[in-house]
């Protein structure tokens, strides 16, 4: 009866019906591996085996391998949740926790709910929940694991990190059960001796059909006009709906613009829409919800959107079987490109082109597609041996160093967590070269005590707060230089919420601007920083100057930021990056002081600030706060004490000082958490509100906002029954006019 509510009365699939009878998942407590191509009801066996535990009252985690997936998976199990209950049955909490930006563990209860609680999460967070040892009692108490498009082991860039969370769980006494599922894993023999007890259950039936179709193109043939003839015959059907795959987010937009261009023609009118990962959420879910409803009939995307994002199409083509300079893509993508074709009960048809200047041959290509036979996939920590400059190695290491506490581990120690990984076979001397370079002056986050190792302070804290180990050694190394050439403290007690910024942004990813460095940029730079009334000592003392006179090169030697780059194969100029730096900086602070994008496009000309600002500003939300953690007196007590010889009294004054630079951050979280002309007014109403009731939040900003209300002034003008009319709950609505009168 549960099956029924949950899968809508279709009847079961081939491997529906296999992992029932032999895989066992509705009985057993034996892990199992569920393997089967797209939309042959994988989904529905995991909810399933959740649901199981959840009847039991236990808590189960749903790992989903983008934010977006999950956030798909939280509204329909929440559904399904609310079904349950209108039906009378037992029903269940749904939790999602993807640590957008912050590290938040305060929703983190244990034990579970009465009723059970089902936590959908992404890898990433999990392993930062998994670094912290107080949240030891909520990782526990996991009964059933499902790890959804679980071929992401495989993943050069993030398959270390699910590799590290399966372990982690896989060496418990009494580990949770483990239901892998994936239409790309391959041979599956590796996998299945790793999780022992572990069973398998396999199809290669797919409903409803997919076709599959391979165009060999000569090499006088154009492979974009190809495709456009292409389009334009499968589009001709109105309930055709196309996904066209390409591999650069650039080719994705041209793309886009090209078939919008060449399909409108008169009064026929076909949307084409680009979605990827330097698309804001907003914009993304738009065209999910046009491609959904119809208004949209054409995707042009890139592999972001095959990892599980469903989307009911009709039409596959995968155009880009290369990458720029990166080698092929792999047979894994391109069966799970060509699988987002027919969904549900309608068929699909995929088309894959093949230029004659393809990495891959037409052969291998066709027995691909034909057998959907894959290697096994292979541990990435086991690719990444020898390479101990890896960040995700040396961060597993510092992991279970801060995990172990005070007391550390032996080498033996850590090498036993290799063995019980997919990799099983990492070399001792790897581990002994990663321990001595998170030891070394680079990073200081470890040290070792006759034959173990501990974490260092910084290192617990870098880790257990999700910090880059780059970034978290590049700041602890500021900060040391800082102290040791200044015994008055006078640089430090002069950092501002500005210079924050600056730091953050100088040790930082790249923020997706599309702007180059260029002189007239530092001149504007110049002119701002002279004119704003918040200063930057960083920028005054070291990065301002023309080129011979800025003191650039200083701090970011201090900050250790690696000034190769790679895809132009020359060294970045230090002034000209620490620049751009304080100019990324600036759009910040203006962002999050309510300046409008149109507005600062304007004065900085940054005309794609829209689209890339969400991303870039959840990943410097994620570094603030870790520098949080770094920011402590604790962390550096040692080298005051030992290598500055300083006394009580600077100690307390350091103190003081690392206290005002977390309230500067704490500051910073919630000013770019409310990036909007009414952002900064929202941030002091709800500091002012004080105490424990409800206060307004980011739907009644949006509210206010879209009923052309933007500045403390106008708020002033209306009354309580205008901001009810506008659907404002009468309690947040008295909060903003006792605010806005009481501030004139």
């Amino acid at each position: 009866m549960l099956a029924q509510h949950v899968s809508g009365n279709h009847p079961p699939s081939d491997i529906q019906t296999k992992a029932i009878s032999e895989g066992h998942v509705l009985i057993s407590r034996r892990s199992l591996i569920i393997s089967s191509p797209t939309n042959s009801g994988k989904s529905l066996l995991g909810y399933l085996a959740l649901l199981r535990g959840l009847r039991a009252g236990k808590r189960v985690l749903l790992l989903e391998p983008l934010r977006a997936v999950a956030k798909e998976k939280y509204e329909e199990l929440s559904k399904i949740a609310r079904a349950l209950e209108l039906a009378g049955l037992q029903g269940f909490k749904v939790e999602i926790t993807t640590g957008d930006y912050r590290i938040d563990f305060e929703t983190l209860q244990s034990p579970p709910p009465m009723d059970g609680q089902l936590v959908i999460a992404t890898p990433e967070r999990v392993e930062a929940i998994l670094r912290n040892p107080e949240l030891d009692e909520w990782i526990q108490s996991i009964s059933t694991i499902v790890i959804d498009e679980a071929h992401l082991l495989g993943d050069s860039l993030r398959g270390a990190t699910l590799e590290y969370v399966i372990t982690s769980f896989k060496i418990q006494d009494a580990h949770p059960r483990l239901i892998l599922l994936s239409a790309t894993l391959g041979a599956t023999a590796n996998l299945e001796a790793w999780l022992d007890p572990c069973d398998v259950v396999c199809s290669t039936i797919r409903t409803p059909e997919l076709r599959k179709t391979i165009l060999d193109l000569e090499a006088e043939e154009s492979l974009n006009q190809c495709l456009y003839e292409e389009v334009r015959s499968i589009l001709k059907d109105p309930n055709a709906k196309l996904l066209i795959f390409v591999y650069q987010t650039a080719s994705a937009d041209k793309l886009a613009r090209d078939l919008a261009g060449i399909l409108s023609i008169g009064d026929s009118t076909v949307e084409v829409s680009s979605y990827h990962a330097k698309k804001s959420a907003a914009t993304r879910e738009s065209v999910r919800k046009g491609f959904d409803e119809g208004h949209v009939s054409c995707v042009v995307c890139t592999t972001a959107l095959a990892m599980g994002v469903n989307l009911k199409a009709t039409h596959v083509i995968v155009r880009d079987l290369n990458r720029a300079n990166a080698g092929k893509v792999s047979g894994a993508e391109i069966l799970q490109m060509i699988g987002r074709a027919g969904r549900g009960l309608t068929p699909g048809h995929s088309i894959i082109y093949c230029p004659n200047n393809s990495d891959w041959d037409v052969h291998s290509l066709k027995e691909l597609v034909a057998r959907e036979a894959l290697p096994e996939i292979s541990s990435s920590l086991g690719e990444n041996q020898g390479k101990t400059t890896d960040s995700g190695f040396l961060e597993i290491i510092l992991s279970l160093l801060a995990k172990a506490g005070e007391k550390g581990l032996s080498q033996s120690g850590l090498h036993a967590f290799f063995e019980a990984s997919l990799c099983s076979t990492l070399d001792p001397t790897e581990i002994c070269a990663g321990l001595n370079q998170l030891s070394g002056s680079q990073f200081l986050l470890a040290h070792q005590t006759d034959d173990r190792w501990v974490a260092t302070t910084i290192g617990k804290r870098a880790i257990t707060g999700s910090l880059p180990l780059e970034v978290a050694g590049g700041i602890g190394q500021l900060i040391r230089d800082l102290l040791s050439i200044d015994e008055k403290d006078q640089i430090l007690s002069s950092m501002s919420k500005l210079d924050c910024l600056v730091l953050v942004e100088l040790v930082a990813s790249s923020s997706r601007l599309k702007m180059r460095f260029g002189e007239s940029t530092a001149d504007r730079v110049d002119n701002w920083m002279n004119a704003a009334a918040e200063t930057s000592i960083l920028f005054k003392e070291w990065i301002r100057g023309k080129e011979g006179y800025s003191k650039a090169d200083e701090i970011i030697g201090s900050l250790n930021v690696p000034l190769e780059d790679t895809y132009q194969k020359k060294r970045r100029n230090p002034r000209n990056y620490a620049y751009m730096a304080v100019f990324r900086a600036i759009i910040l602070w203006q962002r999050s002081h309510g300046v409008r994008p149109e507005d600062l496009n304007r004065r900085w000309r940054i005309p794609d600030l829209v689209e890339c600002e969400e991303k870039w500003r959840d990943d410097r939300l994620f570094v603030i706060s870790g520098l949080i953690n770094i920011f402590d007196i604790r962390c550096f007590y040692y080298h005051l004490r030992q290598e500055c010889e300083a006394d009580d009294e600077r100690i307390h004054r350091v103190k003081r000082r690392f206290q005002v630079l977390q309230a500067h951050c704490r500051q910073l979280l919630n000013l770019l958490s409310w990036v909007s002309p009414l952002g900064p007014l929202f941030v002091r109403l709800r500091a002012a509100s004080g105490g424990k009731n409800a206060k307004p939040a980011l739907k009644t900003m949006q509210k206010l906002e879209a009923a052309g209300y933007t500045d403390i002034t106008e708020l002033r003008k209306i009354n309580l029954d205008d901001l009810k009319r506008l659907g404002i709950k009468s309690s947040f609505a008295l909060q903003i006019l006792n605010y806005a009168n009481r501030n004139r």
